[in-house]
This record gives C-alpha cells, sequence and structure tokens, in this order.
C-alpha cells in the first residue's frame, strides 16, 4: 500500500501532545514516570520524574558526587558561573557543601520527604529515555555517532522525531535479539540520513516513496559505473550534490522501479542497492542496537507542523 498520512488529525494530537505519564529511566536513579513539565525551550527541557523506588538522600548524593567539603562564597560563586548564588548570606558566610547545595534543591523542588527520601528528580531530557513505548506516542529517536562525522552544533548527537505506529516483536527479527519500533518521521528521511539502528530486512512498501528524489553516492557511483561500461544511460543528469559530496538531489523525481530493475540485473545480491534510493516515511529502528527512545520536546512542536503539513507531488 501506498503511503497514507493524515496531516490534520496528526496536527491536531501534536498540538495536544503531553509527555505526562511515559515511563523513562533516569540516570542514575533508576525508572518512575514523568509527573510533570517543568520547562520546555528549544535549547533545554526539564520534568519531575516520580521514581519507582525512593532513594535515601545520602545514597542518592554519593551517587551524584555531592562532597561534604564546605567551601567559601568565592567557591560557591564559580558553580554558578560568577553569579550571586541563590541562598541566604548567613549560609554563604558559614560556608556550605556540594551536599548542602543538593539538599536545598531537593527541597525547594518538593523532592525531599520528611523521612530524609528522594521520591522524585527534576531531570533535562538528556538524562531520560523511555522504558516503555507504544503505537501512539509521540519520541525522539537519538543516537551518538564517530565526532569525525560530527555535524555542527549536533554535539556529535543526531535526533529523528516522529509518532510511534507499531511494533515487531524480537522473535520476527531477522537481523537479530532487538525488538523493533516503526518511527513514522514527521519530516521523510532519505536513507543515507536514517538512524544506524534502522533495521534494513522489514523495510517493505509503504514505508517509503516509490519516487526517488535523491541518490546516495553508492548508487550514484554503481550507475555512473554502468553507463561507463554499456554506453547506456539510466543516471539522471540534471541535480546538484550535497555539501558532503555523499547525496545526489534530483531536479526532477525519478520512479523507483527503473532503479529496482537496475539493482535486480546488476546486484541482485545487494540490498542496499535500492535503499540508497529511498525516501523513507516509516523506520523500522531496533530497540537497544545502537540509540535510545526519548520523550517528544514541544520546543519544536511548530517545526514539526510545517513538516507533516508540507505536502509531497510524489
Amino acid at each position: 500500500m501506498p503511503y497514507v498520512r493524515d496531516s490534520d488529525e496528526l496536527e491536531r494530537r501534536i498540538r495536544g501532545y503531553s509527555p505526562i505519564g511515559y515511563r523513562v529511566s533516569v540516570s542514575p536513579l533508576g525508572e518512575g514516570f514523568i509527573e510533570e513539565v517543568i520547562q520546555e525551550y528549544k535549547q533545554r527541557s526539564q520534568y519531575r520524574v516520580r521514581l519507582d523506588k525512593r532513594i535515601k538522600f545520602e545514597e542518592y548524593a554519593d551517587m551524584v558526587g555531592a562532597e561534604t567539603r564546605k567551601m567559601n562564597v568565592q567557591e560557591i560563586q564559580k558553580l554558578y558561573r560568577g553569579m550571586l548564588p541563590p541562598f541566604p548570606e548567613e549560609l554563604l558566610e558559614r560556608g556550605m557543601s556540594r551536599q548542602d547545595i543538593l539538599r536545598i534543591d531537593l527541597e525547594r523542588t518538593g523532592c525531599l520527604d520528611e523521612q530524609g527520601s528522594v521520591p522524585c528528580i527534576i531531570a533535562d531530557w538528556s538524562q531520560l529515555y523511555l522504558t516503555e513505548i507504544e503505537s501512539g506516542m509521540f519520541v525522539e529517536y537519538s543516537e551518538g555517532y564517530a565526532t569525525t562525522h560530527v555535524e555542527e552544533g549536533t554535539g556529535g548527537i543526531r535526533v529523528w522525531a516522529g509518532q510511534v505506529v507499531g511494533a515487531i516483536p524480537a522473535s520476527k527479527n531477522p537481523e537479530g535479539k532487538w525488538p523493533i519500533v516503526l518511527l513514522e518521521a514527521f519530516e521523510p528521511v532519505t536513507y543515507y540520513r536514517t538512524p544506524q539502528g534502522i533495521n534494513n530486512l522489514v523495510i517493505k512498501k509503504g514505508f517509503y516513496s516509490q519516487k526517488a528524489v535523491v541518490l546516495a553516492y553508492g548508487i550514484v557511483e554503481a550507475m555512473e559505473d554502468f553507463e561507463k561500461e554499456t554506453g547506456g544511460q539510466i543516471m539522471p543528469k540534471e541535480g546538484r550534490w550535497s555539501d558532503d559530496r555523499k547525496e545526489y538531489f534530483l531536479d526532477q523525481p525519478m520512479d523507483l522501479k527503473v532503479i529496482e530493475k537496475f539493482c535486480k540485473q546488476n546486484y541482485p545480491n545487494e540490498i542496499h542497492c535500492l535503499l540508497q534510493a529511498m525516501l523513507m516515511f516509516i523506520i523500522p529502528i531496533n530497540i537497544g542496537e545502537r540509540g535510545t527512545f526519548k520523550p517528544l520536546r514541544r520546543g519544536d512542536i511548530e517545526d514539526y507542523v510545517k513538516a507533516i503539513q508540507f505536502e509531497y507531488d510524489f
């Protein structure tokens, strides 16, 4: 079946989305669920996570390396990048330890109970990953990659945002021991830019466009070699290379059946031949092979809405 998406319904659901209730693991404390969204901006998202198991304050302090050595005002200011720390003057004059600061922060956020236990934590998005993934959830798949390929501003992390539209159990995974999540990306992704954790063997019609609009360099080289050897022509000449010369953007979409026939005739045992011409709408990802699934951050909601409302004519 061809890929079909109800953009208006998806926009309605995205605008009403909340990660509250999503089950997560938060390092180093363990598992729990998102109880409250504290703040959401493009650069930072924070959540209150209610922990399944309370932990003693002293144990938590040890986990995060909060020392008991008293610091003077100048040392405390360094922790706050030279700004005036948000503590009473008398406390600063007596000296405060990192453990003192941690205790006050937990008390302010309601995450230190009368028994001296930590029932919740204020956590950054970067600290969380989902422990339960179900259809209909809005998520981001986050994957670290080699620093030699770091794109400007990514910090070595690449992220794909979308909604979960299905799953495949590990018992039916032809690639290995991992269960598979089917991620419908808000914005179509060329195969070359898909995650390392993609499962190539379960990709089927309906997951990708029937038109090729971008060709990865491998299939381009294969077509150029074919033309040199046979004198025929299959490679479209009208297009342009990406800045890293890894993808060739076609001026006019190309029927994927043409490339499929070329691959079957010339590279019948090379699965990547056809894959390198695909524009993916749904990405099957092995859970646990490479990266982690995280709650969708709402700071980029308007960008996602623009992406899903864009009408493709192929």
